[in-house]
């Protein structure tokens, strides 16, 4: 009964049998291997881009102050002014919100908006090569020299 189980199992799972299991079982013949598909387009390798370094990010108490600044702001803004809407695009350059990981255009950092000057001082001074730019809704934290996207805080901005 165990011989037949795993024949039957090893027949489902697309394994080939011995010689000796299959004799014993007439009409069960070994399956022939899976064909591989063959590719006629072949693509070259990319290039790896180098991991992101978590230590080079928002940590929690910037994320914090930065998304407690956003609301009280916007607190004011609907105290103020209860039916205005305020227009959050991105800038010139991009059709979709930056990804972590992303490189930039120099053009499209250039036309970003820097963060508040009450926000910067109330957070720590930036990491060396990083720039801090809002893009849209989001807080983008930027390598200056390459323009990768290194962190983004996401639907931040009101």
């Amino acid at each position: 009964m165990q011989r037949r189980l795993a024949i039957l199992l090893a027949a489902l799972a697309g394994f080939a049998l011995p010689a000796a299991a299959q004799s014993s079982f007439p009409g069960m013949e070994a399956a022939p291997p899976p064909a591989e598909p063959q590719s006629t387009m072949t693509a070259a390798p990319a290039a790896p881009l180098p991991p992101i370094d978590d230590r080079v990010a928002f940590n929690h108490p910037e994320r914090w102050i930065i998304r407690h600044y956003f609301a009280r702001v916007r607190e004011d803004q609907l105290r103020a002014s209860r039916s205005k809407v305020y227009e959050r695009a991105l800038p010139a350059g991009l059709t979709e919100p930056p990804a972590k990981g992303d490189i930039l255009p120099a053009s499209v950092i250039a036309d970003m908006r820097p963060l508040p000057g009450p926000l910067v001082r109330e957070l720590p001074p930036a990491r060396p090569d990083t720039l801090r730019r809002i893009a849209g809704k989001n807080v983008l934290m930027l390598r200056a020299s390459t323009g990768e996207v290194l962190d983004l805080l996401d639907n931040v901005v009101f």
